[in-house]
């Protein structure tokens, strides 16, 4: 089988391989975190990361995300924070710099969508509402903002591209078809290096503009 085969397989995996996270709040309010589903080693390639110290540290944060209330003793309710994995897995993150743009992805799916919950309660006034829906939108342009800085790390980046099909020149105008080559590397004064038949070409086309 090959490496790519692998990969594919390995897209395909049911979600009962995603590691999952069982919560448990004693009476002092101390949280207790255990892996209800996979190995040790699959939560931390969760996160692209070698050892558990940034898995442990990332799960921190999305539980700190997640729970917006003091949790009451007994088990606590993991959806949010499992949910956030799933997402960061979606990303698949190959090293720690990734899975920190995931991360904070999943943390910004998450807000945006408390903020608009809350944008809708019977209860919410005018004011609350556009607070709300006002942060929503930001959140959602900082996600949009980290998916295009992933795209960018991984080499995925889009490029624009304007076709002009007429192009109309009047009398004794210039136009140039084809591709436009960067100009020369400028010096520190600011002004462009050139030769001596630059400067001389340059100043005959300065002489028959006039």
């Amino acid at each position: 089988m090959t490496m790519q085969a692998i990969a594919e397989c390995d897209a395909l995996a049911p979600l009962s391989r995603m590691p999952r996270l069982e919560l448990s709040c004693a009476s002092d309010g101390s949280l207790t975190a255990t892996l209800e589903a996979g190995s040790p080693e699959e939560f931390a390639s969760l996160f692209g990361a070698s050892g558990r110290e940034f898995a442990d540290q990332a799960v921190h944060d999305l539980l700190n995300v997640a729970l917006t209330a003091a949790p009451k003793p007994g088990a606590v309710n993991t959806s949010p924070v499992n949910a956030m994995l799933q997402a960061v897995r979606a990303v698949r993150p190959v090293d720690e710099l990734e899975a920190m743009l995931a991360v904070q992805m999943a943390a910004f799916h998450h807000v945006t969508l408390c903020c608009l919950r809350r944008s809708q309660q019977s209860t919410a006034t005018m004011e609350g509402r556009t607070l709300n829906l006002s942060q929503a939108n930001k959140c959602a342009r900082s996600f949009i903002a980290l998916l295009d800085m992933l795209n960018r790390h991984r080499g995925k980046c889009t490029t624009q591209r304007v076709i002009v099909e007429n192009v109309t020149v009047e009398a004794g105008g210039q136009a140039v078809v084809g591709a436009v080559g960067g100009g020369a590397p400028t010096n520190p004064g600011g002004s462009t290096p050139c030769d001596g038949k630059d400067r001389s070409r340059s100043q005959q086309t300065r002489r028959r503009a006039a």
